[in-house]
């Protein structure tokens, strides 16, 4: 093999194995509702029981996005009145 095909197989390798570092669940992240290691089924949540009291938390509203009040199109440009 040439040495272009070889750092070429060599730079592949390392982008798997970031990719598969990357996927796999993190020691001392569990579920954000009780804490427990997340099952691959319902990552990040634990258990289908977390992942709808989540749900349910986003329907109520008791998680909310910061919102900015912006001024309407063409409200900044004065009018002229003739």
């Amino acid at each position: 093999m040439t040495t272009a095909k070889l750092e070429d197989f060599a730079r592949h390798r390392e982008s798997r194995r970031r990719a598969i570092e990357r996927d796999k669940p993190r020691a001392g992240r569990g579920c954000p509702i009780c804490g427990a290691p997340p099952a691959a089924r319902y990552r990040p949540f634990c258990s289908a029981r977390c992942a709808d009291i989540d749900l349910g938390r986003w329907f109520n509203e008791v998680y909310r996005t910061p919102a900015t009040e912006s001024e309407p199109p063409g409200s900044s440009e004065p009018t002229e009145k003739e």
